[in-house]
């Protein structure tokens, strides 16, 4: 049902990584292993569709001017960047 895997068989380019548990007595308790499997015959790798639209990222989320004066202008800049595939429209912005 839409499963490409074979019993005991991961796809291809997938990797699983599987943490053990604690050693008595050991320095260091950790442990990872990593698993690479194969397409069963027969069978195609399908990478995952890439995301469109727009995306927004904006690096500082928040700035701080300390104590205001009421007698004296204050401004800062934010930086926003579209990461995504179409144009990004910024319908509103609010002070908080």
């Amino acid at each position: 049902m839409g499963d490409s895997s074979v019993s005991g068989q991961k796809p291809a380019s997938q990797t699983e990584t599987k943490t053990a548990a604690p050693t008595p007595g050991a320095t260091e308790n950790k442990a990872t292993a990593s698993i690479q499997g194969t397409a069963p015959a027969g069978t195609t790798p399908v990478e995952a569709p890439q995301r469109t639209g727009p995306a927004i990222e904006v690096p500082e989320k928040s700035f701080d001017f300390g104590i205001m004066r009421e007698d004296r202008d204050y401004s800062h800049t934010f930086v926003v960047k579209n990461v995504g595939t179409s144009e990004l429209t910024i319908k509103k912005v609010l002070p908080g």
